[in-house]
């Protein structure tokens, strides 16, 4: 290309603001496909730990990956039975848990009241009513009940998935790619969200089985539904852990009053205090090096786009984003 026809700083720029947009809005029409490409790689990176520790204990590759793919599809099938027989039967006691929810309502205004306190003046409580806070949880019942008919083909593609993961790490220790290959670049471009997916991934299992032994220990209904729950919203910065909470703390207000409340509260919050301050730093030693306006932006946008799926994906897809400009300002 001529000096005579580069193009000036301020066109390039509006081009790629344009290019930008027209992506963004094929994410967004393409949501439901991206969203099922983009859990089974949480998955795949998430599990793919495993399969190296295998390789480093001298267990052979395909002895490995095999290994890997056996736990994956026992645990995956166990996990869409699981969704699939619980998430009906909570959809069912919704209508249940609105009637508590109002009867909890009415008894705090009462006893406020009884006191001489207007409760009304302290609590907003028809900014969010019991029926509106039922409708939320149904529709997010019904995203996870879609995600869960689509359990096989993502417990396929992450297998999918897995398998090449694994070779193209094998490759690229042995040399097989040079440098300025596309895999050699899209590995720079992903090593940072690859080791934070992973190590989010392990910890966050770790942690919601731990959290689903609580729930068991304090006769919690759903307990192994909600730990599948955290495991997810564990991969959202700041607020995933009190997304996580608030559905088993709220059906242990319900069913069994406020002191058991308290009890899941507490474990919980212990659990999270020693893995986000011991534990995961301990394998995370380099933070995010990303502002906190930027993630919970990051959160904003992908949400947007790509719907509750995005809250999850939002950190890796914003690191990869990062890496990508970094990379291609310094190709340019």
């Amino acid at each position: 290309m001529t000096n005579g026809t580069t193009l000036s700083p301020l066109l390039r720029t509006l081009i790629g603001l344009a290019c930008i947009v027209v992506i963004t809005a094929g994410m967004k029409a393409s949501a439901p496909i991206i969203n099922l490409i983009l859990l089974a790689y949480l998955l795949a990176q998430s599990v793919i730990p495993f399969p190296i520790w295998l390789m480093r204990k001298r267990s052979k590759p395909g002895t490995a990956v095999l290994l890997t793919i056996l736990v994956l599809l026992f645990g995956g099938l166990a996990l869409i039975s699981l969704l699939g027989a619980s998430i009906p039967q909570l959809m069912e006691k919704l209508p249940a848990y609105q009637v508590k929810l109002v009867a909890l309502r009415d008894g705090i205004v009462n006893s406020l009241a009884a006191r001489g306190i207007d409760a009304a003046k302290l609590v907003p409580f028809e900014v969010i009513p019991p029926k509106r806070i039922i409708e939320l949880a149904a529709g997010i019942l019904g995203t996870v009940a879609g995600m869960v008919g689509n359990g096989l083909i993502i417990l396929v593609v992450t297998i999918f998935m897995l398998i090449e993961f694994v070779a193209v790490q094998r490759k690229l220790v042995a040399g097989e790619f040079s440098e300025g290959s596309l895999t050699h670049r899209f590995e720079e471009i992903s090593k940072d969200t690859r080791k934070y997916v992973a190590i989010t991934g392990v910890a966050g299992l770790v942690q919601a089985t731990i959290n689903t032994m609580v729930l068991m220990l304090l006769g919690i209904d759903f307990a192994a539904t909600f730990g599948v729950f955290f495991f997810f919203c564990n991969f959202i910065p700041a607020v995933g852990f009190f997304f996580g909470i608030v559905p088993p703390l709220l059906i242990a207000l319900l069913d069994h009053g406020l002191k058991r409340a308290l009890f899941v509260l507490a474990g919980w919050w212990v659990v999270n205090l020693v893995f986000d301050n011991v534990i995961r730093p301990k394998f995370m030693k380099e933070g995010l090096n990303i502002p906190l306006l930027l993630i919970i932006v990051g959160v904003i946008v992908w949400s947007w786009v790509l719907g509750p799926v995005g809250a999850i994906v939002a950190i890796p897809l914003t690191m990869a984003v990062i890496r990508l400009f970094q990379y291609g300002g310094k190709a340019i």
